[in-house]
């Protein structure tokens, strides 16, 4: 069994666990700390990829203990040259990078961690020099205390992004966060789906990746609406409409997601009163069954808006990204 790692945003460790539970064979252990999701696999690497809520997937190439001076590193560095590298017999190029990362009271920094590495494999005679834009391998160190956890990138640098051709607009949410937002509403194949902040429109194109009835999604800005056009596929049923006064029918709804306005990067001169227009109409379309999963960090208005709709609120998690810690909400119809 070859041992894995899977980094994802911090708070999303246990949505990325769930997936990676459909894709690796039952029984097989998953632990998490934060930002990240370890497990063993036997599965093929291809299959492993299919994971949309992980930003990288790194192979597991060895846990050493590390002491906390520089002249700890010789001994890091043989650690290092002790891995068995045979699984990469058969690639002829073999340029490299090595990033790290530090945590605790060192005397060395993450620089001297890299500098370490880089020289351990060069003198194993296998590997050449390459640099962040030209490489084939890309290495990974963790210290964390005495702890250090070496790993080989498996994933291209813009596996996280899906595609250099997406546009993107302020205040947009990247696709492995998208898709996290979609797996919490546990997508199902007979659903009418529906983001009436749409953006770029990353949440129906993440939603798309499941099956689905029909798919709507919708924005205030036209010029928006524009990138949305050219970021998704004809099956997405694109509008130009207020997410308080929408052209949904009553009841019609099965599904909302939505990275609804935080009055951070999209600034709104009345948040409290957006929410709660926003969630009367939210009570409008929805079934009487249905749900939404939304996306913020103000959740004050947000849980004052649901009370005065009729909602429940309920957060499952809370992200960490870039400095903010924005949680995600399950919607649904109070109880009579």
């Amino acid at each position: 069994m070859t041992q894995y790692m899977a980094t994802c945003v911090p708070g999303a460790e246990e949505i990325v666990k769930d997936e990676l539970g459909t894709l690796i064979a039952e029984g097989n252990t998953l632990s998490t700390e934060r930002g990240k999701v370890f497990f063993s696999s036997a599965n093929e690497l291809q299959h492993l990829l299919q994971t949309r809520c992980a930003d990288n997937l790194y192979r597991v190439l060895g846990r050493f203990s590390i002491g906390p001076h520089k002249v700890d590193l010789p001994a890091f560095r043989r650690a290092v040259q002790r891995v068995d590298y045979g699984f990469l017999a058969e690639l002829k190029s073999r340029r490299i990078v090595v990033s790290a990362s530090r945590a605790g009271r060192h005397s060395y920094s993450r620089f001297d961690l890299s500098n370490a590495a880089t020289e351990a494999l060069l003198a194993l005679g296998t590997f050449t020099p390459g640099d962040e834009k030209a490489h084939d391998l890309a290495f990974r160190v963790d210290v964390k205390d005495d702890g250090c956890l070496f790993t080989l990138q498996l994933t291209k640098p813009d596996f996280r992004f899906r595609s250099d051709a997406f546009a993107s607009v302020r205040g947009g949410i990247r696709p492995t966060v998208a898709q996290c937002l979609v797996r919490v509403s546990q997508p199902r194949g007979n659903e009418t789906f529906y983001d009436p902040f749409c953006g770029a429109g990353m949440i129906a194109f993440e939603r798309a990746a499941h099956p689905h009835r029909k798919l709507f999604a919708s924005d205030i800005d036209a010029a928006v609406l524009e990138a949305a056009r050219a970021n998704l596929a004809s099956d997405v049923i694109l509008f130009q409409a207020d997410a308080t006064k929408t052209q949904m029918k009553n009841e019609s709804v099965d599904t909302v997601v939505s990275n609804i306005p935080w009055g951070k990067q999209v600034a709104v001169e009345d948040l409290g009163q957006l929410y709660a227009d926003f969630l009367r109409e939210l009570r409008r379309i929805l079934k009487p069954d249905g749900k939404a999963v939304l996306f913020t960090d103000q959740q004050e208005p947000l849980e004052g808006a649901c009370r005065g709709a009729g909602f429940t609120c309920v957060q499952v998690t809370q992200f960490s990204l870039h400095g903010l810690h924005p949680g995600v909400f399950i919607i649904r119809r109070a109880e009579p």
